[in-house]
């Protein structure tokens, strides 16, 4: 797919007519169908806006009203025939489908712009989720452990689908990941994301490492962050070495996410190039605090990988093996002798 050599012979001009996509375990494929999306329901409601383009919600029309669905339709500006979603979505189309990432349904193109259709997740942002939860509650504390572990299984769960596809997100944070369903439990509420914005995502072709621009200043791992000098003055960041870096960037990624989920706020200053002292933690339950030391470690050799990650999350496994841990220590006092 190559934008650049492509004749568009329609115009973004509300309704347009897209050819949706089909997933398979090998990726996404053309339909033979075509399909109208329309502005009209709901006046092009604004999802969200940043410096690549905005995100709207749309109607989807297969012909039927019955099936009409809401989409988020992502637009981005094409600059000399040219576009920053051209590679998010060729990587898109070679992923596939997976519960936790977005659904990619289809795109348009014209002189100006590249529009994305993607799946509509209502319940907002996790940035939303957290920010929100300390405005109305105590300012020290976001989510619970439950809750955030109930988030960071998800988010292992997809990275060890892009990994395993040699894919790098490169810019995971709460901002781009979607809510899409929420449930309210005992331990609290749960719930279901979805990853998105995959335009600073990276397709590692040859060797194990990738050397492109990519992240949030505030997310970037210590080895993207050494690449850079930061002239306080000018208040401007500038490339100095050539970036080196592989997949254990995202799992920085998540560590960040993790310990603004549980405290509310950022572990390093935004200007700490070294990310060697984060800010004060304090104890969690379930082996929290040795889960974030070992997603924030400097070294990307010695920081966890998905595996370990997934291992360590999934399936309640570091409630349980506190819960044993408390039945344990009360065994222990039960069978001490009297003296």
């Amino acid at each position: 797919m190559d934008f650049q050599n492509d004749d568009p012979k329609t115009s973004n001009t509300y309704p347009l007519r897209i050819q949706p996509l089909r997933s398979t375990n090998k990726g996404y494929y053309p339909t033979d169908k075509i399909v109208t999306i329309s502005e009209e329901e709901e006046n092009g409601k604004l999802l969200g806006e940043g410096n690549q383009g905005s995100v709207r919600i749309c109607i989807l029309t297969y012909g039927d009203p019955r099936e009409d669905q809401k989409v988020a339709v992502k637009q981005n500006k094409r600059h000399g025939g040219k576009c920053a979603a051209k590679k998010e979505i060729e990587i898109l189309m070679k992923l596939g489908e997976h519960k936790h990432v977005v659904g990619f349904i289809g795109y348009h193109f014209d002189e100006n712009d590249v529009l994305q259709v993607m799946e509509l997740c209502s319940k907002g942002d996790l940035f939303n989720v957290v920010n929100n939860r300390l405005i109305s509650t105590d300012p020290k504390h976001a989510l619970n452990p439950h809750e955030s572990l109930y988030i960071l299984r998800q988010s292992f769960s997809v990275l060890e689908f892009l990994h395993s596809k040699r894919v790098i997100h490169g810019d995971l944070k709460l901002e781009n990941i979607l809510i899409s369903r929420e449930t309210s439990t005992q331990r609290g509420v749960e719930h279901e994301i979805k990853v998105c914005d995959f335009d600073k995502a990276t397709q590692l072709m040859e060797g194990d490492f990738a050397s492109e621009e990519c992240g949030t200043i505030i997310y970037w791992a210590p080895e993207i962050a050494k690449c850079y000098n930061y002239d306080a003055e000018k208040k401007i960041w500038t490339k100095q070495k050539v970036l080196q870096y592989d997949t254990k960037v995202d799992i920085w990624c998540v560590g960040v996410m993790l310990f603004i989920m549980l405290i509310g706020d950022y572990p390093f200053k935004e200007v700490d190039t070294e990310k060697t002292e984060p800010r004060a933690i304090p104890s969690f339950p379930n082996n929290l605090n040795r889960f974030l030391h070992g997603l924030l470690m400097v070294d990307p050799i010695e920081r966890l990988a998905v595996v370990q990650c997934l291992t360590m999350s999934e399936s309640g496994t570091m409630e349980k093996q506190e819960e044993r841990r408390k039945m344990r220590r009360a065994m222990v006092k039960r069978v001490q002798p009297r003296s």
